[in-house]
């Protein structure tokens, strides 16, 4: 076979997997988007943050104090973001079940621009990242796809951060605005949920170590 032969079985190749993968995230997708118009909360977590984010204009209610029946251990920023967007529409799960799936769809085209940061070069190929991203978070993760919860946006903060740092580093000088600006996201993503270290440690890392 020819070098030209080979090469077009490669691509071939390369292009069906791609495709494979895209159809099966659509496939495993659908009943979790099916299910973000359902209005009885499917987990505990959607209850929970629902509640508290009714209590965003309400400081003292929203972190009662010890004596209290309940109590809250999570930062106040997501609360405060699906209450004031709760505003509009009223229905604190669905908006929160929004945000989670945005947000995931956002982290998924970061996890590509990262891929082609790291390649060097823009290929079809890359885009099986973001794919198994989402397989991984459609079957290991199920019955967290979209939940409204706020680990899905406070993993979009630290990777937007994460993003900004790498993008930086490849511009081959320190671009201080840029980690200026990572900075104020990883502060922000740690506002909306406190255990979303990973990758604020990893960027702490990569600077320490220039």
């Amino acid at each position: 076979m020819t070098g030209t032969g080979q090469s077009a079985m490669a691509e071939g190749r390369k292009h069906a997997l791609i495709a494979a993968t895209l159809l099966a995230c659509a496939a495993l997708a659908a009943v979790p988007l099916l299910d973000i118009f359902n209005r009885i909360a499917y987990n505990p977590n959607e209850g929970w943050n629902a509640f508290n984010a009714a209590l965003y204009q309400f400081p003292d209610k929203l972190y009662p104090d010890g004596n209290a029946f309940t109590f809250n251990n999570y930062p106040p920023l997501y609360f405060y973001i699906l209450g004031i967007l709760c505003n509009i529409s009223g229905d604190y799960i669905f908006v929160g079940r929004v945000i989670s799936l945005a947000s995931i769809t956002l982290i998924a085209f970061l996890i590509h621009r990262i891929s082609i940061l790291i390649a060097g070069a823009r290929s079809g190929i890359l885009l099986i990242g973001p794919g198994l991203f989402f397989l991984y978070n459609l079957t290991a993760f199920r019955g967290y796809f979209a939940l409204s919860d706020p680990q899905w946006l406070a993993l979009l903060f630290t990777t937007w951060a994460m993003y900004l740092l790498l993008r930086s580093d490849a511009s081959g000088r320190t671009d201080y605005r840029l980690e200026i600006l990572a900075a104020i996201l990883v502060v922000l993503g740690l506002m909306i949920k406190h255990n979303i270290l990973a990758m604020p440690l990893k960027s702490s890392q990569i600077v320490a170590l220039r």
